[in-house]
């Protein structure tokens, strides 16, 4: 083992070829994690990018702080 996992976890309904969330040792590296629609404010788009981030991460089990 190589010490690399790659996470494909969340829907990717535009079919794009790339890993959502790739952990190398103790490094996680997340791509791809924007908001779900730009019609909201950009306070709702932090929220979705956010909120998107934390789903990918605790498939991968991380410990998620504050």
């Amino acid at each position: 083992m190589n010490g690399i996992e790659e996470y494909f976890g969340m829907e990717n309904p535009l079919g794009l070829a790339y890993s959502q969330a790739v952990k190398v040792k103790d490094t996680v590296y997340v791509a791809g994690q924007g908001p779900n629609t730009l019609e909201c404010s950009v306070e709702e788009q932090v929220r979705q990018t956010l909120e998107n981030v934390r789903r990918v991460t605790s498939n991968l089990h991380i410990r998620q702080e504050q």
